[in-house]
């Protein structure tokens, strides 16, 4: 049903939107009232003949546009072949010519040619008019009238569904080969992507151990000598730190008979004295488990380099790396699942083809 018609600058129309209501709609009006003129819009919209005489004096060009609602299970296939979305069974047809010869005509925003046009036009309107075609004439409903004649118009309708899904999975089927080779390429990708992350063996706390680590080995001479020279200055030479310390808690140890007000002072001497000889300890121990590795500290910063080459392409940081190997894995099963997908189309194909023969 033809539910609005809207016309813009067509012959002596400027601007004209008619809406129409269910049953019947009668223009009436003088001779020359332009009612002709309304039935010529509506007969462009439709595809008909465009002539650049039908574009209003002084503009460049004229466009023409309709409102239909659709029930007509043939023309809701016909929009479904088309690739058109009928939008709840409601089509917008419309049409602009120029004074240049050039035309446009889009259908529910889809560009579409005038035969398309066309097409949709004889299943929409039958215009009846002296000079106008029948639509008696028209072959493309024959088969339709017959269909009529015949009582077979559900069984028709049963079969240009069951025809259109059949149609719509040889265009999957296509778009899954056509897509074949990128997936395959995409697929080879993913997996060299989540094997050189997976051999890497990345660990989110691995490069701070490391860089610590480098750092004791690189730096090992230079902390090596200045811990010597600690434990030289308050232990080992003449009059070290702990010598000078040990006679002046011995000294201040026998004060505290002769006035008790040393004795905290006494007391804090000798913890002074021992702090300074677990120092010693700890200082010699250390100086004892410092390694002059060259070969590790190569190997360490073989293995920095190995870290960064991955961030460089994976992540900022090692949590990005692994978080990148999580998503790429996940893409990767998606992609697995390619196969099934042509199998479940297949399968359809055959029973499509079964149900039509």
């Amino acid at each position: 049903m033809l539910k609005e018609l809207r016309i813009k600058n067509f012959a002596i129309i400027d601007n004209l939107n008619v809406e129409f209501t269910s049953g019947l709609t009668v223009l009436t009006g003088e001779t020359g009232a332009g009612k002709s003129i309304i039935i010529d819009a509506l007969n462009l919209i439709l595809g008909g003949r465009a002539d650049s005489n039908f574009i209003r004096t002084g503009e460049s060009s004229a466009t023409v546009e309709s409102v239909f609602e659709i029930a007509n299970p043939q023309t809701l296939d016909i929009l479904s072949e088309l690739g058109i979305n009928a939008n709840n069974g409601e089509v917008v047809l419309r049409r602009t010519i120029s004074n240049t010869g050039k035309n446009r005509c889009v259908v529910n925003d889809c560009t579409v040619t005038v035969g398309v046009l066309a097409r949709l036009g004889n299943r929409l309107v039958d215009i009846h008019g002296q000079h106008d075609h029948q639509a008696l004439l028209n072959p493309e409903i024959h088969v339709d009238l017959l269909d009529l004649y015949g009582k077979t118009m559900d069984e028709r309708n049963e079969f240009s569904k069951k025809y259109f899904e059949y149609l719509e999975d040889l265009r999957k089927i296509e778009d899954l080969r056509s897509k074949e080779s990128d997936r395959m390429q995409r697929e080879d990708l993913l997996r060299f992507q989540i094997n050189e992350i997976d051999n890497a063996n990345l660990s989110l706390d691995e490069e701070d151990l490391l860089k610590s680590e480098k750092n004791k080995l690189q730096y090992a001479e230079k902390i090596h000598g200045s811990v010597k020279l600690v434990l030289n200055l308050i232990a080992e030479k003449e009059g070290a730190v702990l010598e000078e310390l040990g006679v002046a808690q011995r000294e201040l140890e026998s004060l505290p008979s002769l006035d008790p007000e040393l004795g905290k002072q006494a007391e804090r001497a000798q913890s002074a004295f021992c702090e300074i000889e677990e120092l010693i300890e700890e200082l010699r121990d250390y100086a004892h488990k410092i390694e002059f590795n060259p070969s590790r500290l190569e190997e360490i910063e073989d293995r920095l380099s190995e870290i960064n080459g991955l961030k460089r392409k994976y992540g900022g940081d090692s949590a990005l790396v692994l978080d990148h190997r999580e998503k790429i894995s996940n893409e990767l099963d998606t992609l697995s699942c390619f196969h099934e997908n042509m199998e479940k189309v297949q399968k359809d194909i055959k029973l499509h083809q079964t149900a039509l023969s």
